[in-house]
This record gives structure tokens, C-alpha cells and sequence, in this order.
């Protein structure tokens, strides 16, 4: 993340919060004989040169004059204790009167004014952050006086330059001016400028501070609208020319730490004579980086870069402007720039890490060593833990570099092992760097890798025989296991823990085998050893203090334990007063409905006090309506949930309430009902209530329903603009999916005059799909002004672009793309609109030879697509799921005549299941997964018991096309396919039907066909069939290689041979032949050319050039 540049704002709140000396003005004569050195007009000029030659011929502190080295470096120090800088005052007084803005001599009564006010009111110069460097200590032919070049940062917040100058008065060094360039005043300057200048303008200076002050009190106190105008105010106000130019750069600052960058830089335009300072130049390229406007950003800070070419504040801009547009190699440069100037700052020495080149570290290393610091140390260590070649260089550098840690060469070691998944020698490796290391933070990451190897290789009986504290060993198992981090064999696990005596009888060991018969299923014996493990840190809580966290998650595994069991009212008699639980016996009942269950649970609990019951009862109630088809029983139920809700949660779980309302609100979606928000006098909660009724509509495709939510809302002229603009989104999104483009793009368009002007994204993602749908109406004009609207005017590529793509005007695009930079336009290219564009016209024969041009200049990205709609059809283990059968299917449900193709298996990354594509002359196109599966039971409904309860066959069913009603069209493939069929799911809702009836239940009813018989559904595998498909994926992963090892394979294999990068379209991993070209290391990614056309993909065609991930190729046969 960039920091910016907040560090400057009230540099002078220290002496400088009022200059309340107008009428102060009495006698009082000079009272030092030191001359102070002339002093030209434009000081800041010679100032800053002077800072620059300092940054390019920097000594760190010269040893001429030790005295004054060690006065600036104790003054320093004190600083960062809270120590305050002296200020010698009466030569300040006289820089004063040497200041430029000093338009008279000083006179008796001048100094007199200033010598009272000073002695009250003094100003304390700047002093160092959480880092300094002496870049330069000067002295000049009087040896009485220096300047000494500082630059102050932090690992939070960039550099600031701090010039002092100096005086020996008698034996004593001492500040007396100073200045930050950022600024481009001397503090002297601005004293002179309020001495000489008018009372209404001095005065301003204290009200400007205050509101300034307001700002960020109303900021911290979540009133951002009231912040904002505030320091509006002080934009406007009449000032000191210097005091206008300090505060307006202050005013930036705050609306950058605001995230208002686009505020800022209207500031920032306002600050007179920018290259008279050295702050405003980055401060517009931070702003334009932030807004994404990356060339812009370029501009600003080439020009802060003719300021100051050294400053580390220029390269630390530059690293991060280079890294958006692609050049990473240049973002590590400028990295490495900044760094050498502020080598103590841990967040630029981390970046120049993750850049990961070689060649950095012999640079990196000699910082980390001198400054011995840990957190170097360990950032170097992190950065070395997958990236095989980084680590093999590290431990070279090591090697050879006196005053590394000890056990640091150990530790590597393991790293290099564990990429190599050799677990057990990276456990021992661990394990030696561990017993060596002689620093903290290095024998505690030792001893975290150490537990992650043998876990990972599952040797757990090494595991406990190699540990020295084998409490703090099952202690921190049990934090991964209740983390959900421990990826292992629960059996073995277990199996290994009751095999070790010492290791059974620790009491931790309780929990930790709770969690593995759980995880096994074998919940009996995880209950059992859970509420041991309870009643131990029950009985011993003083002892195990920072592990009360471990409390209510055992609470959740023993109640899920007996839920899992079917034992509602025993989960409920455990926990009669634990909310939490409560709510979970709730969740559990309505997840797997049982209405006998249900029915004996509402009876048992009718009498019951507790709040939480009330709430779960109301719930349970509200489902048993619903299921009934009684909607006003539902509704009823559902309001008295949410009332009592919003009484009985404190803040801390408001967000039930919100869940609460967003039940009601889908429930009426699907029942074809509106009801009012209840009313809970928040009007989250009411605009909850509308976005979730809404959104649920969109989805099931439900016009009337969303038509009426509009009308709704009108009669509430309270309720925001965003969300009557989610609305309307919603709106346009059905239409769309209906297949009326005319009004979808009304209602679009009205989504985008509601969107809040804060809100880039939504309006760019609006003004996007305003350009899609006006393109195939053919609306070029109003196509060509929301492609405007959707580009940045800084972006090198216009908005014209899109409508030249979209057009198929390939000839002006490809001029257009090869006047910018090639990545920036294959960046372009591969964004979600220019894909969907691409997508479109690579179903035409007609632009087949100009997409494949495009590739060869610009490769396309070998990515994810997911299907317009995406279904599952389940049948029993034994129904006859052909081609002949699918056509038949197809061929019914289309006027278009289908083709239906087998994929063959050799070009599937998964032999177990059966795929076909069909493509008809329409123009549509489906594609088919065949495969069995067994499910778990017991985490469905019980309705579903019988349907699911042996090996069942699931057919997928993928519409890949864009035409319109994609939806309408699966369900009614899925309808004319299901006579044989005991369950339908829709993949994005998660909606499941079943029955003997399937076929009348699919059919669509001018939505999508949701009942009371619809559930909701989570269909998980049983745990064989899971480990089978998860060692599948690790096979995968095993198969793939990094791309190290890829750019090192075709430097030994000038012409490689042919391989194959899959390409995933839906549930499908289709394999495609294609020809290496190179490996990008720095850019992780490979090119390649296409050796024929996808089958279930229409862009991928032969011929055409790629760039895929390393993950997404499988090595060469036989290696």
C-alpha cells in the first residue's frame, strides 16, 4: 500500500498556533553580537540545491567537526524521546529579520513584540520520526555556524526533509531555523511574513488551524460529510501567501488520509508556485496513482523528480506507478533507490523482498546487518519461504557475509527442502536451526516451520519425539485445528497422540483429539474428549488466560456434535442459557428440516424464557408457514423474529437483526409478495430489506416482483440514491436476461444517474454494460459516450477503443493499440469487457483471422469462464446418459439444430467423468459434465434422504453462450430432461427440486420456478470421494512447476516440445495442445501459440498466441 505524505500537516502546531503578538509591540533592543550568514532572496532555491547535492554526495555525517556531530546526533535522539530541539530565540529573531519577508529593519519595538511572544509561545523545531538519517553536515568559512541536511521518516509514512541551521553562541550549539522543503519555507519566513503583515490575515492563520482541527475531530467521530466541508472552508479563506500555500498542502494531506483523492488534488491545483516546494509534486502523483490514473501519476512525479532526482520520496511514488503499469523490473529499481536513502524503513526494504531479484541482495543483506535489526531479518527470511531461487541465493549471501544471525544458514536450508516437498530433511533442518539460533524471533520461526514440516508430512510421532515442550506443541495443533489451518489425516493425527503416553496425558491432548473424531465423524468420542478439555480450562482459567478463546469454539464442536447425532432438545438442555448455541440448534433445524423434529422442538421449548429460543421459535414458525404455502403465517412469524431481535442484540450482533431481515425479505421474493421493511428505526434494516428482495428477484429472474419493489420505493423518498441505483441495476439485469435490451438499458441507465459519485467502480462497471447493450442495439453514439464515460481521460487507451473492438473495426484497434505501451494494451484486452467483447465476435467465421492478428501482438490470457447458466441434473446409478439421448433432448428444447461431440479424454484433465459439446446453428452452445457422485446424508434435509442415499449419476448442464434467456433455456433443458431425474439444483442460487414430478416442477412460470417445495441445499461428497478428488488436485499441483523451472526448461530446450495448458470453462478443465514461446519470471507467466481450436472455448483458436499462469501447464511428457 502507498503511503502518502501525512507526516507534514501542522508543522508549526508546536509554537505556531496563534501568533497572537499584533499589539504586543514594545521596546527592546538586539542581544547577541553573532552575525548571521547573508541570506539570498530566493532561499528556497539554494536551499534545495543544497539539500540535492547533499542527496547526491551524501557522508552521513561528517567527521570535520565531531563536536557537532555529536550535538546533532544527542538532539536527535532526545527528539524522538520527546526531548525538544533548542531554539536559540534571539538569533531567531534575527533570521527573522533577515527573511525576505521581512519588508523593514527590525526595530526596538519589533524585536521586543517578538521576544515576548516567542518566550510564551516558542516554537520547537522539527526533530526526527521513528527514523532519521544525517545526510549532511555543512559548515561555511565561519566556523560559528552549519546547516545540516536530515531526512525524517517512518515505516508508516515517507520521508520529510529537515534542514536546520545552526549556531555556536559561546561553547553551545543550538537550532536557530529551520524548514521542511516539502513546504518551501524557512519557519522564520512565515514569523516574518505574520510580523509585516495585516491583523485580519494573522488572525485567519488560528481560525484556519482550528477548522482544520474540526475536520479531523468530525473524521474520527464517523462524520466524513461534515469533515469534508470543513476543510472545504479552509480553502476559501483570505491568508499570508505563505500560510494560504502551507495550509492548502495541509487540507490535501487530510483528504488523502481521507481517501478523497480526487478532493485532493483540487486542493493541491490551488497551491501557488508548486515547483517553489518540494511537497505538491508527489502529493498529485499519489493522488492520480490512487485514482488509478497511472500515466498521469507519471507526469506529476517526473516532475517532482526534476526537483529532487535522490529523493527517496520520488523513487518510493515511482516503484509503485511502474508496478501498475507492468514494469516490474523498474518498480524494484526505483525500490532499491528509495531504500539506500531510508534504510531503516521496514516497509521499503519489505518491497524490494517481494520483488525477489538476486541481484538486490547483496545490498539487502549489508542493510540487514548493519542495522540488526529483527524485523529485516525477518522479512528477508519470509520472503525465501516458495520461491526456490531467492532461497538458494539468500543462503549463498549468507554464506558469505560475516555477522548473520546464527542458525539462519539451518533455516534456509529448510525452506529449500520444503519447496522441494522434502519434508522430513526440512524438518530437520528446522529442527537444527532452532537448537543453534540464539535470537528470539529466529528460534521461534525455526520451531514454526519445524511443526509445519512434519505436519505436512504428517510424521507426527517425530513430531512429539523432537519437541522440548510437547504442551506448547499440541497447544499450538490445537490453534491450527480450531483455525481451520490443519490440513491433515484427523487419524493419524489421533492415532499418533494415543500412541505417545507422555503426549496423551497432557490435557490439551483432549481437545485436540475432540477435533480429530470430529473431523472423522466419530462424534461420540469427539464430544467425550471436548467436554473434558472444557471442564479442564473451566477449572484451570487463570492458568490459561490468552486461551479463552478456545471457550465457545469447543462450545460449537460439542453442539454440533450432538446436532450431528439428531439431538436438538440435548444440544439445548447442554447449553440452556448460551445464545450462541441457541442460535445454532436454530441454523442446524432449518438447514436439514425435519418437520417432525421441528414440531418437537417447538412443543418442548413453548414455556421457555430465553430471548434467543424466542427468536429460534419465531424463526422455525416462520419456515413451517412458508413450507405450508401460508405466507401470511411466514410473514407474521418473521416480524415478531425480527422485533424481538431488535430489542434483545446489543450492537456488538446487530448484524442478526440484518440477517433476520434478509430471510423475511427473500422469503416474500420467492412467495411473489411485497411487505413492507418492519420497522426497527434503523434504516440499514430497511434498506436491507429492499436490496435483498431485489437482488433475490434478479436472480430468479422475477420482472413483476422487481417491478414492484421499484414502485415501493418511490413511495419512500428517504431512502438513498445508491440503493434506488441497486434497483434499478437489478431491474436492468432481469431485463436482460429476459432478452429486452431496450429496457434493460433505460433501467441501467437510471442505475447510473443514482450511483454515489464516490463510487468509481460501480459507475465504470455500469458505464460498461451500457456500452455492451448499446453496442447490440446498435446505438454507436450512445455506445461511444458511456465508453467515454467509463475511461479515465488520463488512460492512454480512449474510450473510442471499445466501440472499435466491439464493432469489429480491427484495423483502427490494432493502430490505436501499438501507439502505447504493449502491456498496457494487453492489460486492456484482457479486462471483463473486452473479453466479453472478443467472446462475441469469436462465434463469427467472419473476424476469426483479425482476433487471431490481435493474439499475435497482444497474447490473450488463458483464464476462468464461467457459464452464462450452470446447472445438475441427478439421476440413479444406472439411467443410460448418451449423446443420442442428449440431442434428443436439445433438439426439443431449440428450433436450432444441435451437433452434440464427445470430448475425447486426452483432452480432459479429468478421466473420470464424460463431457459433450453442443453447438446448434443459432448460434447456442452447450456443454454437458457426466459423472457419479456419492453425498453425505446427513447434512440434508430429510426429504432429500431418500433421493440422495445411494451413489447417484450427476449431469451438469453449461449454457456458454450470450444469448437471451440463458436461464429460461436451462430449465428448460433441465425440465425435458428430467422423467428419468430424482433432483435438479441451480448452480448460482443453490435452489434444489425433487420428486416424482420433477418435469412440471422445472418448467418455467415466467421466472424461474421456486415453490414452497424448493429447498436450499448443500450438496457435499461423501469423505472417500472428497479425498479422492483432493488428491486429484494435489496430483495437479505436483504435475505443475513453477516458473522458474519452466524459464530454465527452455533455456536447455530451444524448440521444446508440444504441451498442454488447461483451460477451465465451467465444471470442464479442457486440455489444450500448444507451442512454448518463453517464460516471464518477473511477470510469472509463460506465452505460447495455440495448436488447435478449444472445444468448449470459442476464442482459443489455432494459431493464436497465449499467456497463461505456470499452474495452468502440465509439464512435457515424461519429466
Amino acid at each position: 500500500m502507498l503511503v502518502i505524505f501525512f507526516g507534514f500537516a501542522f508543522l508549526f502546531c508546536g509554537g505556531f498556533a496563534g501568533l497572537a503578538f499584533v499589539g504586543l509591540r514594545q521596546m527592546a533592543g538586539k542581544r547577541t553580537e553573532l552575525e548571521l550568514p547573508e541570506r539570498r532572496d530566493d532561499s528556497f532555491g539554494s536551499d534545495a540545491a543544497l539539500f540535492n547535492l547533499s542527496l547526491q554526495t551524501p557522508d552521513d555525517g561528517s567527521d570535520d567537526n565531531a563536536e557537532l556531530q555529536t550535538f546533532v546526533t544527542a538532539v536527535l535522539d532526545d527528539s524522538q524521546n520527546g526531548i525538544e530541539v533548542p531554539l536559540n530565540i534571539e538569533l531567531f529573531i534575527e533570521a527573522i529579520g533577515e527573511s525576505r519577508f521581512n519588508t523593514e529593519p527590525l526595530g526596538m519595538l519589533d524585536r521586543f513584540t517578538l521576544r515576548t511572544w516567542l518566550k510564551e509561545f516558542a516554537p520547537v523545531p522539527t526533530g526526527a520520526d521513528e527514523h532519521y538519517r544525517i545526510v549532511k553536515m555543512r559548515q561555511g568559512s565561519d566556523s560559528s555556524f552549519a546547516t545540516v541536511d536530515i531526512l525524517s521518516y517512518s515505516d508508516e509514512s515517507q520521508a520529510t526533509t529537515v534542514q536546520w541551521f545552526l549556531a555556536k553562541d559561546g561553547d553551545k550549539w543550538s537550532v536557530y531555523d529551520w524548514q521542511h522543503l516539502e513546504y518551501g519555507f524557512r519557519t522564520s519566513d512565515q514569523y516574518a511574513a505574520h510580523l509585516r503583515g495585516s491583523d485580519a490575515k494573522t488572525e485567519a492563520y488560528n481560525d484556519a488551524l482550528q477548522l482544520i482541527e474540526d475536520a479531523y475531530a468530525a473524521w474520527e467521530n464517523d462524520e466524513p460529510e461534515l469533515a469534508r466541508s470543513t476543510l472545504g472552508r479552509v480553502t476559501t479563506m483570505r491568508l499570508l501567501p505563505c500560510d494560504r500555500a502551507n495550509l492548502l498542502m495541509d487540507v490535501a494531506y487530510y483528504h488523502m488520509s481521507f481517501d478523497d483523492f480526487g478532493e485532493a488534488l483540487r486542493v493541491l491545483k490551488l497551491v501557488p508556485n508548486p515547483e517553489k516546494r518540494w511537497g505538491v509534486w508527489p502529493s498529485v502523483a499519489v493522488c492520480h496513482y490512487s485514482l488509478g490514473q497511472n500515466e498521469k501519476a507519471m507526469v506529476a512525479i517526473r516532475k517532482a523528480e526534476r526537483q529532487s532526482p535522490n529523493h527517496p520520496n520520488v523513487h518510493a511514488v515511482l516503484c509503485h506507478i511502474h508496478s501498475a503499469m507492468g514494469d516490474h523490473d523498474l518498480a524494484a529499481d526505483a525500490a532499491v533507490k528509495a531504500l539506500a536513502e531510508t534504510p531503516k524503513d521496514s516497509a521499503t526494504f519489505s518491497t524490494v523482498v517481494q520483488y525477489a531479484r538476486p541481484k538486490d541482495l547483496p545490498s539487502l543483506m549489508r542493510i540487514a546487518v548493519r542495522e540488526n535489526d529483527e524485523r529485516l531479518w525477518r522479512q528477508l527470511l519470509n520472503g525465501s519461504v516458495y520461491n526456490q531461487e531467492w532461497t538458494t541465493a539468500l543462503l549463498s549471501n549468507v554464506e558469505q557475509t560475516q555477522g548473520t544471525p546464527v542458525g539462519i544458514e539451518e533455516y534456509l536450508a529448510g525452506h529449500i527442502a520444503w519447496a522441494s516437498e522434502e519434508y522430513d530433511s526440512a524438518a530437520e533442518a528446522y529442527l537444527s536451526a532452532k537448537q543453534s539460533a540464539d535470537e528470539d524471533y529466529l528460534v521461534d520461526q525455526a520451531a514454526r516451520w519445524h511443526l509445519n514440516a512434519r505436519v505436512e508430512g504428517e510424521s507426527y510421532q517425530q513430531l512429539f519425539a523432537e519437541t522440548s515442550n510437547a504442551s506448547q506443541v499440541i497447544q499450538e495443533l490445537v490453534d491450527l485445528a480450531f483455525d481451520d489451518e490443519l490440513y491433515s489425516d484427523p487419524d493419524a493425527l489421533l492415532a499418533a497422540v494415543e500412541a505417545n503416553p507422555q503426549i496423551n496425558k497432557i490435557p490439551w491432548a483432549k481437545a485436540l483429539k475432540g477435533w480429530c473424531c470430529f473431523s472423522s465423524q466419530e462424534f461420540s468420542a469427539a464430544q467425550k474428549n471436548l467436554e473434558s478439555a472444557l471442564t479442564w480450562i473451566n477449572e484451570h482459567s487463570e492458568e490459561v488466560d490468552e486461551q479463552q478463546w478456545y471457550l465457545p469454539t469447543i462450545e460449537y464442536y460439542i453442539a454440533e456434535c450432538l446436532l450431528s447425532q439428531n439431538q436438538p432438545l440435548k444440544t439445548l438442555e447442554r447449553f440452556p442459557n448460551n445464545a450462541l448455541r441457541q442460535r445454532q440448534i436454530g441454523d442446524h433445524l432449518l438447514d436439514l428440516w425435519d418437520g417432525d423434529q421441528v414440531r418437537e422442538f417447538l412443543i418442548a421449548t413453548e414455556n421457555l424464557e430465553p430471548s434467543e429460543i424466542k427468536i429460534q421459535r419465531h424463526r422455525l414458525k416462520a419456515q413451517q408457514g412458508f413450507l405450508s404455502g401460508d405466507i401470511n403465517v411466514c410473514d407474521q412469524q418473521h416480524t415478531a423474529a425480527i422485533a424481538l431481535a431488535n430489542e434483545w442484540y446489543d450492537e456488538a450482533y446487530r448484524y442478526q437483526v440484518q440477517n433476520l431481515v434478509k430471510q423475511r425479505a427473500k422469503q416474500l421474493a420467492r412467495a411473489q409478495r411485497w411487505r413492507k421493511p418492519v420497522d426497527t428505526g434503523n434504516e440499514d434494516d430497511r434498506d436491507t430489506h429492499f436490496r435483498s428482495f431485489a437482488s433475490e428477484s434478479a436472480m430468479l429472474v422475477d420482472l413483476a416482483n422487481l417491478e414492484r419493489c421499484e414502485n415501493e420505493a418511490r413511495e419512500h423518498p428517504d431512502l438513498g440514491d445508491d440503493l434506488r441505483a441497486q434497483i434499478a441495476w437489478d431491474h436492468g439485469s432481469c431485463l436482460e436476461e429476459r432478452g429486452d435490451l431496450r429496457e434493460a438499458t433505460k433501467s441501467v441507465e437510471q442505475s447510473l444517474l443514482g450511483a454515489a459519485a464516490s463510487d468509481t467502480w460501480r459507475t465504470v462497471v455500469r458505464n460498461e454494460k451500457l456500452v455492451d447493450l448499446h453496442l447490440r442495439l446498435g446505438n454507436l453514439s450512445n455506445a461511444t459516450s458511456h465508453a467515454d464515460a467509463a475511461t479515465d481521460d488520463s488512460e492512454l487507451i480512449p474510450g473510442r477503443a471499445l466501440i472499435e473492438l466491439g464493432n469489429g473495426e480491427f484495423d483502427l484497434l490494432l493502430a490505436r493499440l501499438r501507439a502505447v505501451p504493449s502491456d498496457t494494451a494487453a492489460d486492456w484486452i484482457a479486462s471483463d469487457l473486452q473479453q466479453v467483447l472478443i467472446n462475441r465476435l469469436s462465434h463469427s467465421d467472419q473476424h476469426a483471422a483479425s482476433i487471431n492478428a490481435l493474439s499475435q501482438e497482444f497474447a490473450f490470457a488463458v483464464s476462468y469462464h464461467r457459464p452464462a447458466s450452470w446447472g445438475e441434473l441427478y439421476y440413479p446409478a444406472g439411467v443410460a446418459l448418451n449423446r443420442e439421448f442428449l440431442s434428443g433432448v436439445l433438439n426439443r428444447a431449440s428450433s436450432g439444430k444441435f451437433r452434440v461431440q464427445e470430448i475425447d479424454a486426452d483432452r480432459l484433465d479429468d478421466s473420470s467423468s464424460k463431457f459433450m459439446i453442443a453447438v446448434a446453428s443459432t448460434g447456442e452452445r452447450v456443454l454437458f459434465r457426466i459423472r457419479s457422485r456419492t453425498f453425505q446424508t446427513r447434512l440434508l434435509p430429510k426429504q432429500l434422504h431418500d433421493a440422495f442415499d445411494a451413489s447417484v449419476l450427476q449431469l451438469s448442464i453449461c449454457i456458454l453462450d450470450d444469448q437471451a434467456k440463458s436461464t429460461q433455456r436451462l430449465f428448460r433443458l433441465a425440465e425435458l430432461a428430467s422423467d428419468k431425474a430424482i433432483a435438479f439444483q441451480h448452480n448460482r442460487s443453490r435452489y434444489l427440486w425433487e420428486g416424482t414430478d420433477l418435469p412440471n416442477q422445472l418448467r418455467w412460470q415466467d421466472r424461474m420456478p421456486v415453490s414452497s417445495r424448493t429447498t436450499l441445499a448443500n450438496l457435499e461428497e461423501e469423505e472417500e470421494e472428497e479425498e479422492a478428488e483432493n488428491e486429484e488436485n494435489q496430483e495437479e499441483e505436483r504435475q505443475s512447476w513453477n516458473i522458474q523451472k519452466w524459464h530454465a526448461y527452455l533455456q536447455d530446450n530451444p524448440n521444446p516440445p508440444i504441451v498442454q495448458v488447461r483451460q477451465h470453462v465451467g465444471p470442464v478443465s479442457e486440455l489444450i495442445p500448444v507451442k512454448l514461446i518463453s517464460a516471464d519470471v518477473d511477470q510469472h507467466r509463460l506465452e505460447c501459440t495455440a495448436q488447435s481450436d478449444s472445444l468448449v472455448s470459442s476464442t482459443i483458436r489455432t494459431g493464436m498466441k497465449l499467456k497463461c499462469a505456470s499452474s495452468q501447464l502440465l509439464p512435457p511428457a515424461g519429466e
